[in-house]
């Protein structure tokens, strides 16, 4: 699987934030068999005949942002540890301590 692109992390943002707001959760199941999902409001959001899929589209509300925030906690400390593995050795720093910032820097690259 590819990396997303800027464009593409974008778009998953975008769509995050015009999303109907949340909590959504699973209400009663309709007559005709269908699981509802919605807002804890009663705004109908979603149905499926697969609990399952319910279940997953009522958290991505929640879910969908905490990832997102996750990712770019995680993108800022590696942008950081690629920073300082590039910068020049100063007198007194061991080499244990260079080769750990490299392996950083290159797992940071990946």
């Amino acid at each position: 699987m590819n990396r997303p692109t800027d464009e593409q992390w974008a778009e998953i943002r975008e769509r995050c934030d015009k999303a109907t707001e949340g909590p959504w959760k699973i209400g009663r199941q309709s007559p005709n068999g269908l699981n509802n999902v919605g807002t804890t409001r009663g705004l109908l959001t979603a149905q499926t005949t697969d609990e399952k899929n319910a279940e997953f589209i009522a958290h991505a509300r929640e879910d969908v942002p905490l990832l997102l925030a996750e990712i770019n906690r995680l993108n800022r400390k590696l942008a950081m540890l690629e920073s300082r593995a590039l910068e020049p050795v100063k007198d007194g720093v061991d080499m244990v301590h260079i080769n750990h910032l490299y392996e950083l820097y290159l797992l940071a690259k990946d």
